[in-house]
């Protein structure tokens, strides 16, 4: 913690003991805590938002996909809202330029997530859809899909990261 602190020294800049945490990766349920001193010390944290991505200390992303879905869920409830005042072209742009980002920031990385979780999400893309479209909740997903012009959202998630695995490898 020492090398630490010169380091911030010499770089002339300082440490926001409020801001800053411990964030352990381990399945073991232990506590952790840094004294600097007699007065400041960085405590442990179970869960971090670190740029809209909530990561946990065993990387499951539940409490990630729990905080997209809340997200979703607010704007699948106005796109519902305004669905009998707005045409079938103005939902349809209404979710894909502000619903459909939500279920692809980071997709790459949280979709390893267990399967139960992601079939939450998975949900919530078929209601998005039927909304945008104003067809029956009993509507085939396979047509919804063809008629909004997407992909299933595993396969898009597929795509995404493949598209990352190109990039990386091909420069």
């Amino acid at each position: 913690m020492l090398t630490i602190i010169k380091w911030l020294s010499v770089n002339k800049l300082s440490l926001n003991i409020d801001k800053t945490k411990i964030l352990v990766f381990d399945k073991a349920n232990f506590s952790v805590k840094i004294q600097l001193s007699d007065s400041y010390a960085i405590k442990e944290c179970k869960c971090f938002k670190y740029l809209g991505l909530m990561v946990d200390s065993q990387l499951k992303f539940d409490k990630h996909i729990d905080y997209v879905k809340k997200k979703i869920q607010k704007r699948i409830g106005a796109m519902y809202r305004g669905s009998s005042l707005l045409p079938i072209k103005y939902r349809k742009m209404f979710a894909n330029s502000l619903i459909l980002p939500h279920f692809d920031y980071l997709d790459t990385i949280y979709g390893r997530a267990p399967k139960s979780k992601l079939l939450e999400l998975d949900i919530l893309y078929k209601k998005v859809a039927k909304i945008a479209l104003g067809v029956e909740k009993t509507e085939s997903s396979i047509n919804v899909y063809r008629d909004m012009k997407w992909l299933p959202l595993h396969l898009r998630r597929q795509v995404h990261l493949s598209s990352y695995m190109f990039k990386i490898l091909n420069g």
